[in-house]
């Protein structure tokens, strides 16, 4: 449980995060990419990268302005990263409870 409190403040700061005030996202970008695809693209201009996240994760890029949609796409990312986690969680909870429950019919028998 605590590491779920560490983990939304964490996303917390990052959605918080002043960095979009300054310029370009490439430092915004490059996370993201590295985490769909394993490698990032940061030769490129924001425009083409964000196009492409866009289309991996909506199936289209989007329009209006860049700030915005690297906005949405970055808290969507963070939401998928915290289901895998919870995912994985639930998972772990699950097998605990069926070994739980074994060695009470084992005791039981």
């Amino acid at each position: 449980m605590k590491r779920y409190w560490v983990l939304l403040a964490c996303i917390i700061c990052l959605t918080t995060s002043p960095s979009f005030g300054f310029g370009g996202y490439s430092t915004l970008i490059t996370p993201i990419e590295n985490s769909f695809y394993g490698v990032d693209y940061a030769e490129e201009k924001d425009e083409a990268r964000l196009q492409r996240l866009e289309e991996t994760v909506y199936g289209e890029a989007k329009t209006g302005d860049i700030k915005t949609r690297l906005n949405k796409l970055r808290n969507l990312t963070l939401l998928l990263m915290i289901a895998q986690r919870l995912h994985i969680l639930i998972h772990i909870q699950i097998d605990r409870l069926q070994k739980s429950l074994q060695f009470i019919k084992k005791i039981l028998a």
